[in-house]
């Protein structure tokens, strides 16, 4: 019988080492400081298996213990994990706003005039002028930012795509304008 409970014991000390070690001191301890009250539990069923008894609800007890303990450790872990991607999120976000702003800063003031005109008519086309480009000067034509359209009597429109045209309006609600300038 102490053969079967070595064997046990090995297996519980290889994957479970420190809640055994505290199972089993705990039962030993208890046998020794056991009052003469519960002395009858022993005459009942023996020293061994009394022990087994106990050292399983110790083992029980610290085991639960240390699970309580993990799955607070993770949700903490997730928790903080969380709010540092939160964080990243939101300065990612400001760099993207201020890189959005900071290419509008090297277009012309026409086309930024026109973004805002567009910003504040919700996005309606507007009848495309005469473009005066710039040389050395980045043009809002020239990217996926303005949808080009014409008409059936040829007239030429133009709007924001409509992608980028909710953040283009975040933006310029937030700041004021669509440029740092």
């Amino acid at each position: 019988m102490w053969e079967a409970l070595a064997s046990i014991i090995k297996i519980f000390l290889d994957k479970y080492f420190i809640p055994t070690v505290i199972s089993i001191v705990g039962s030993i301890f208890t046998l020794l400081v056991l009052p003469e009250k519960f002395s009858w539990m022993i005459d009942k069923i023996g020293k061994l298996p009394f022990l087994i008894l106990v050292a399983g609800i110790i083992f029980l007890t610290v085991y639960l213990l240390i699970s309580i303990c993990k799955i607070i450790n993770n949700y903490k872990t997730n928790l903080y994990l969380t709010s540092n991607a939160n964080e990243q999120k939101i300065r990612d976000s400001e760099n993207d706003i201020d890189g959005f702003m900071t290419y509008l800063d090297g277009v012309s003031e026409e086309e930024r005039e026109l973004l805002v005109k567009l910003i504040k008519n919700d996005n309606t086309p507007i009848v495309q002028k005469g473009i005066s480009y710039n040389i050395g000067r980045p043009s809002i034509f020239d990217t996926k930012l303005i949808v080009k359209t014409q008409n059936k009597d040829g007239t030429k429109l133009v709007k924001i795509n409509p992608l980028i045209f909710y953040k283009i309006k975040e933006i310029y609600k937030k700041y004021g304008s669509i440029s740092h300038f």
